[in-house]
């Protein structure tokens, strides 16, 4: 619950997502690509420049975070259009009040829902 959201700073709220594969090869050998990509980035810039990449955990497992902002700063992007949230991400439009001349909520910031359906016993 976001109460006495009016003194809170737009900045740092965000939504996340932590994904596993519990262990599976194929999770693996995502996580293995990732090292490689990382690599390779790391070989074509100064040195230090970029972080290692360490997957996160959940428990005894490799996990990937993935997180947005759900406001953008006008100093990072002056001219960026400003997009209505989601009434299932904002409900009761709390976040809605939140968007100022200094922060609004734009494409970067959208998240897009999916769920699998099923259909006559076929997913969708």
């Amino acid at each position: 619950m976001l109460s006495g959201h009016k003194s809170l700073k737009q900045q740092f709220l965000r939504q996340s997502v932590q994904i596993t594969g519990l262990n599976t090869s194929t999770f693996q050998k995502c996580i293995d690509n990732l090292h490689r990509i990382n690599d390779a980035f790391s070989r074509s810039l100064p040195a230090n420049t970029l972080e290692i990449f360490f997957p996160d955990k959940f428990g005894n497992y490799s996990a990937l975070n993935f997180s947005t902002r759900y406001f953008t700063s006008r100093n990072d992007d002056p001219i960026g259009s400003a997009i209505p949230f989601n009434h299932s991400v904002d409900p009761h439009a709390v976040l809605t009040s939140m968007t100022s001349d200094r922060y609004f909520h734009g494409v970067d910031n959208e998240v897009l829902y999916y769920a699998r359906i099923e259909n006559d016993g076929k997913y969708q």
